[in-house]
């Protein structure tokens, strides 16, 4: 049984030393999937290597790359989902923030923790074997893909060799362990922050020697992030942020981020005039009557205003708008006009002591919930969905309830 009987090769992805990636198409669905082809005879330790990739098979996470296998006389075939990005092509064209890089990292974790509890090493953690596919409102979501083994590792024939991610210890002695990948870690978050790599260098010997001489790393205004990156890029293996640990870092686990509103109260369906973090859910008054307040920790709707962050992922909107304006050159233009409205009023900052029928905050739910409506093109969300994407409270103000 040949996999092409059931799959139709559609163009070449990737040709290494030991294999060759495919899209394809099922002959049956009609769905389209990256078939990789690994030739047995150019391997002599190919059973290490099904083996592996038979444990990660029946993992769970939806952030481990779904794959199904089949194995011939002659090849070793890998099955996956056809993702329409890496994380290396996606940063090229939008700008991340740093809570997008958390993001990214949490659903990262969330695929490696289970790797670290099942005792399997990645070995191959690097920009391009992370991909990502979107659920719906275009909510991103992280795969992890393209597992490395030991035994091709310094293959200067392999095309995929990236030494900029390796860990020290590899590069310098050989020596594989669980905590190779914590090492890439760190380089990934290092370079989503700066854009640049912290090391480099065309072989090993250079990358070496900086790693040994101590180069000072550029730091960001996060110190969490500085934290962990300081525990990750140790360069004695046995110095270096244990796997539990590193899961348990406040840079992970800190709740500063507000949650996402749909402006209706989950309880009764009436309209909102707060959320409780300890519930959890849009609450409204007739929750407060029937609750009693010490048991709520209210944020409070009568006071907002944009924040930062919330006017640069309304500008990112903007942009993305703008990429397909001939299409939407209308819906463009009531966008901006929104926008210029909303901002007019977020800069008058009197509007917050006099907003006492909370008018302000009505008419702020109003454009919001006209904007939402406007970027339902042919039943597809944007990239960025206004209601669901966007911490709309002010965490700079005192907040009451009124």
């Amino acid at each position: 049984m040949s996999v092409w009987d059931d799959y139709k090769k559609i163009q070449t992805i990737n040709v290494g030393s030991i294999s060759k990636i495919y899209k394809a198409i099922s002959k049956i669905t009609r769905k389209q999937f990256a078939i990789k082809e690994i030739d047995k005879s150019k391997l002599k330790n190919i059973n290490i290597i099904i083996e592996k990739y038979e444990r990660i098979k029946i993992l769970n996470s939806k952030n481990i790359m779904k794959i199904e296998t089949i194995s011939t006389k002659e090849y070793y075939y890998i099955i996956m989902e056809l993702c329409p990005y890496s994380l290396e092509e996606y940063i090229l064209e939008n700008p991340i923030s740093i809570d997008d890089i958390k993001e990214i990292f949490i659903q990262i974790n969330n695929g490696l923790k289970e790797l670290y509890d099942n005792q399997i090493e990645h070995s191959n953690l690097k920009l391009s074997n992370i991909l990502i596919s979107f659920e719906q409102f275009n909510k991103f979501l992280i795969k992890l893909s393209g597992f490395g083994y030991k035994e091709t590792l310094f293959s200067k024939a392999n095309d995929n060799f990236l030494l900029l991610t390796i860990a020290p210890e590899i590069l310098e002695n050989g020596h594989f362990s669980l905590k190779n990948d914590l090492w890439s870690l760190g380089i990934i978050l290092y370079y989503l922050m700066f854009k640049e790599y912290p090391f480099n260098g065309i072989n090993e010997y250079q990358l070496i020697e900086q790693i040994k001489k101590g180069k000072k790393l550029k730091k960001s205004k996060n110190e969490e992030f500085n934290d962990l990156i300081e525990k990750l890029l140790v360069k004695d293996i046995n110095k270096r942020i244990s796997w539990e640990n590193y899961f348990k870092h406040p840079f992970f686990n800190s709740n500063n981020s507000f949650p996402n509103f749909d402006f209706n109260c989950e309880i009764h369906s009436k309209t909102i005039g707060a959320y409780c973090i300890n519930c959890k859910c849009n609450i409204c008054q007739l929750c407060l009557e029937q609750h009693p307040l010490n048991k709520h920790k209210i944020i409070s709707f009568s006071k907002i205003g944009f924040s930062k962050n919330e006017k640069y992922q309304i500008d990112i909107l903007l942009q993305n708008i703008d990429k397909n304006l001939n299409k939407l050159i209308k819906i463009t233009n009531e966008i901006k006009t929104f926008y210029q409205q909303l901002k007019n009023i977020n800069e008058n900052n009197e509007i917050y002591e006099k907003d006492i029928q909370n008018n302000f905050k009505n008419y702020y739910i109003k454009c919001l919930n006209i904007i939402n409506e406007k970027i339902k093109i042919e039943g597809n969300f944007l990239e960025y969905n206004i209601l669901k994407g966007f911490p709309l409270i002010n965490k700079n103000k005192k907040l009451e309830l009124k």
